[in-house]
């Protein structure tokens, strides 16, 4: 019978405020911290971090490299984690991206994949945001160490927005042997950009 490396339950995620990256508690994928944060003109962060939750998972030494250990990809409950206003500007612009702060492992299925603290796994990250002015957009990193989501340029004078994001991962074989354990550290974080200031959500 082949051995299967199997994850324990991950400790109950925690919000943290006030911290730039998102942090990840995952047994060979299984727990993840998001964290936020705002740049815009007179923007605010309404939550700082949240946790999302992927269960105990069991890697089969069968699957290949460059194949999802969680089975595809995983979408998170949606967050609002910023407001923002556009008064005392000339500039109202508003953007969303998504970071990661994590080594690249490489490029598996058109995406790019970043190293873990477990050897053998790689993470995934993706986004999508939305505001409540009706823009809206999506996607994976897929070069270089962001993406851009989302761009609101139709901001009134004195009016008021609110930005959500829904966090996404896939996390990676991406070596013949994976290690268990608790994936933990940085990884990265949404933001909320304008002319005057910044918001950041991280997970």
């Amino acid at each position: 019978m082949k051995n299967r490396t199997t994850c324990r339950p991950p400790l109950t995620g925690q919000r943290e405020a006030n911290t730039r990256f998102f942090r990840q508690a995952v047994m060979a994928g299984c727990a993840c911290t998001l964290s936020l944060n705002v740049w815009a003109s007179e923007c605010y962060s309404s939550v700082a971090s949240t946790s999302v939750d992927l269960k105990t998972i069991s890697v089969s030494p069968d699957l290949a490299v460059g194949q999802s250990i969680t089975g595809g990809d995983k979408t998170f409950d949606s967050v609002q984690f910023a407001s923002c206003e556009s008064s005392f500007t000339v500039e109202k612009y508003f953007y969303g991206y998504l970071y990661s702060s994590l080594a690249s492992a490489g490029t598996y299925n058109g995406r790019l994949t970043f190293k873990t603290n477990l050897s053998g796994v790689g993470v995934q990250l993706g986004a999508s945001m939305s505001d409540t002015k009706g823009a809206s957009g999506n996607g994976w990193i897929t070069s270089g160490s962001s993406i851009k989501l989302l761009t609101d340029d139709s901001i009134g004078w004195g009016a008021m927005i609110y930005m959500s994001i829904t966090p996404k991962l896939n996390l990676i074989k991406i070596a013949d042997s994976v290690s268990g354990g608790t994936l933990s550290g940085k990884v990265g974080y949404g933001q909320a950009n304008g002319n005057q200031g910044v918001g950041k959500y991280r997970y």
